[in-house]
């Protein structure tokens, strides 16, 4: 993988957050705009806190667990991410930083994106 990308989320505390993406590579040669990457055999992690050097996580979600990161589709880089309102309704509202990580079979840790979540209330909370 290259740098870590930028991946900024916004959630409601009246509201489930699921959205499904893909990971892949730009094509070196451009003959198709992105290559899918296989996620077959890793793991995805992802972390939400206040602040980066802050010991309390507020969300802690993993592929270990499907019904938190699911990797739908391992071959074609598919994965899906879902946060419970059960979690959101206990976060107060305000900016949180987040990373994704992916383990490597060979127990690497890369970095693929950071960015800020955005919690609100919803108004039918």
């Amino acid at each position: 993988m290259s740098t870590a990308a930028e991946v900024n989320i916004n959630t409601y505390s009246d509201a489930d957050f699921s959205y499904a993406f893909q990971m892949g590579m730009q094509d070196p040669i451009g003959v198709n705009p992105v290559v899918p990457y296989d996620l077959t055999g890793h793991t995805l992690l992802m972390m939400v806190r206040k602040d980066p050097d802050d010991a309390e996580v507020f969300i802690s979600l993993t592929s270990a667990d499907i019904a938190e990161i699911d990797i739908t589709d391992p071959v074609n880089g598919m994965f899906s991410i879902m946060i419970g309102r059960d979690r959101l309704q206990r976060m107060e509202p305000g900016d949180y930083v987040h990373s994704l990580i992916m383990v490597q079979p060979s127990g690497v840790h890369e970095d693929v994106w950071r960015g800020i979540l955005t919690h609100a209330d919803g108004p039918t909370r």
